[in-house]
């Protein structure tokens, strides 16, 4: 199963704040051919300023001042350094004009902003389309974050994970770019530079303020780098970050394993039904060029809300997975979760079982498609998707062979638990500690099968919690009161998950029970430092359930030296998947493509 990130974002919407006209972009203007006024500037003077629009919001933004021209930038529409015109300042005031790119006259943003008797403040007016807003804007001082500052670092996360991650921060607005989860230019609030730190928070939409994550950095002496920490859900979490030049992009990784257009392939965006859910999946079919009729597979993510990608910390292995097997002749039809991207329904209402019956749909899907061997139609499953797979596998008979990636052989209360011990192994705690921790995770999960009402399971994770809460250096010397209701509201948090009806559903499930019902050929394969599904407990037990009802295909194999991403790793550890450039060992590509062909008589 995948590690659940800390961060929980929100998408937002934004609109070209300055302009009422909704389909202007000033922020993409190119120089204007008119010649901006010589005169009385200061080169490298910096102003940081707000703009007050309509329906109240405020809008950020910093003019750079060389000799009677400058640069705008506007964090919230992701505009940098744009080229000004008409620039002037005197002692008693400042002026310049935003001249989008074959815009009439009308459309200019005009900045009228009188100055006040000291020089570093003032107030004024933008004039645009026949309206004026109110401006406010100061001198920025030396080595102040300005508007178009952009730091760039890591956080480091439970599990040894870290994310990376860029601000571009304002002075009291900002946005905040995510790679590995896909976020982009997210609004940030509470911003702030003073006293040499910097300030800055992601409000989930309609989250408690507990799940909101709160920065807080303190700026080294030379203004080029900042430390300090993450907050979110009662946690504290060591954050890192360097100032980028100008022109300087936030560092990626590289993922050499990701296919780029054009595909000597076809690729289909498609849709089906889930009719008994009345819900529509979207997703890609892919297809080898020849005519067909083609052998094909259904793929199914692992746990939590997943595209069509599996895109997870930056890796996109369901892409590179379907590329391969395309490839080499074989269909693939991958999609969006429910719930997810551009599929319709309710992710967090689901279980296991509501998810497989959308691979269902995905199976019924393919068996009306002409260029599809309806005879040799599979599913592919990984973590969570190897659980589903052999539970559709045993509900179709017509599905023609299952593949296992890293999928579970025992009930999710056991995987759950050895996970968090070998996980916290992997971090560092003893092997007397991870077990200690592993006994209360045990104590709540059993509470929870058995049955316990919620105020008892809530209880018992309160006691929980505070004893963690007091031995931790960061907490250990809260008031009473105040550690109670920290710890209440990080109770509240993770209540909210493994209350849920997937979690509650997850914990029972004995995968062996559906196992033992599949009569078709079956691949099983994991990574030797699997730590979220550890082969030694989990293959076996796939492989004797499946013998045990009868199957005579089955083939099970350990591949030395692979996470639970199947990729080659030191430790297994989480903390080591985004960092990783391969995305998915080509000896594990090779395995189930063979085995695939071999089932499907394939040349």
């Amino acid at each position: 199963m995948h590690v659940v990130v800390a961060l929980i974002l929100s998408l937002f919407s934004m609109v070209g704040l300055w302009q009422p006209a909704q389909d202007a972009k000033p922020a993409a203007s190119k120089p204007s051919d008119t010649k901006a006024v010589a005169g009385d500037t200061k080169s490298g003077e910096s102003w940081g300023g707000t703009v007050s629009l309509p329906g109240g919001v405020s809008l950020d933004f910093t003019v750079v001042l060389a000799k009677g021209s400058g640069t705008i930038s506007i964090p919230m529409q992701g505009a940098k350094d744009i080229p000004l015109s008409d620039v002037s300042v005197a002692p008693d005031r400042l002026t310049f004009v935003l001249k989008p790119a074959g815009a009439p006259e009308a459309a200019w943003a005009k900045f009228d902003v009188k100055l006040g008797a000291d020089g570093t403040s003032g107030e004024g007016v933008l004039r645009q389309n026949g309206g004026e807003f109110p401006v406010k804007v100061s001198k920025i001082t030396a080595g102040e974050a300005v508007a178009g500052d952009t730091w760039a670092g890591p956080i480091t996360l439970p599990g040894g994970i870290t994310l990376d991650f860029s601000v571009n921060l304002a002075r009291t607005s900002g946005t905040i770019s995510i790679p590995a989860q896909g976020a982009k230019d997210l609004p940030l609030t509470d911003v702030s530079s003073a006293d040499g730190r910097l300030v800055f928070t992601l409000k989930p939409s309609g989250a408690p303020e507990v799940a909101w994550a709160k920065f807080d950095l303190k700026i080294g002496a030379d203004g080029t780098s900042a430390e300090g920490v993450l907050r979110q859900n009662g946690g504290e979490f060591p954050v890192k970050v360097t100032r980028l030049a100008p022109g300087e992009a936030p560092k990626a990784h590289a993922r050499p394993q990701e296919p780029t257009p054009p595909y000597p392939y076809k690729v289909e965006d498609v849709t089906f039904e889930n009719k008994a859910a009345g819900i529509t999946l979207a997703g890609t079919l892919v297809r080898p060029t020849s005519p067909g009729p083609h052998p094909a597979v259904v793929m199914i993510t692992g746990s939590g809300p997943q595209d069509r990608d599996e895109a997870l910390l930056g890796h996109r292995p369901f892409l590179v997975i379907a590329d391969h097997l395309v490839r080499n002749g074989i269909a693939v039809l991958r999609y969006d979760d429910r719930g997810v991207g551009k599929s319709t329904g309710h992710f967090a209402e689901a279980t296991s079982d509501d998810f497989a019956t959308d691979a269902v749909a995905g199976v019924e899907y393919l068996m009306t498609r002409g260029e599809i061997d309806h005879a040799k139609v599979g599913v592919v499953g990984h973590s969570e998707g190897g659980l589903i797979a052999p539970i559709v596998a045993s509900a179709r008979k017509d599905v023609a062979f299952i593949v296992l990636l890293a999928g579970t052989g025992v009930p999710g209360t056991d995987v759950i638990v050895l996970q968090g011990k070998l996980i916290n192994i992997a971090m560092g705690k003893s092997e007397a500690d991870a077990e200690a921790e592993a006994q209360k995770s045990r104590k709540i999960m059993k509470m929870i099968t058995d049955g316990a009402g919620d105020d008892t399971i809530r209880g018992e994770m309160l006691t929980i919690t505070i004893d963690a809460l007091k031995v931790d250096p960061s907490s250990a010397n809260l008031p009473e009161g105040e550690m109670i209701k920290k710890a209440g509201q990080v109770v509240e948090q993770q209540f909210a998950q493994i209350g849920s009806r997937w979690f509650r559903r997850f914990l029972a499930l004995d995968p062996r029970d559906y196992l033992k019902k599949v009569a078709c050929p079956v691949l099983a394969i994991n990574g030797s430092k699997d730590l979220q599904v550890p082969p030694s407990q989990n293959l076996g037990e796939i492989e004797k359930a499946l013998k045990a009802g009868g199957n005579k295909d089955v083939t099970v194999k350990e591949l030395p030296g692979l996470n639970h991403l199947f990729q080659h790793t030191m430790t297994g550890a989480p903390g080591e998947y985004a960092t990783i450039e391969e995305t998915f060992a080509p000896e594990a590509l090779e395995i189930v493509t063979t085995w695939i062909k071999q089932r499907t008589a394939l040349k």
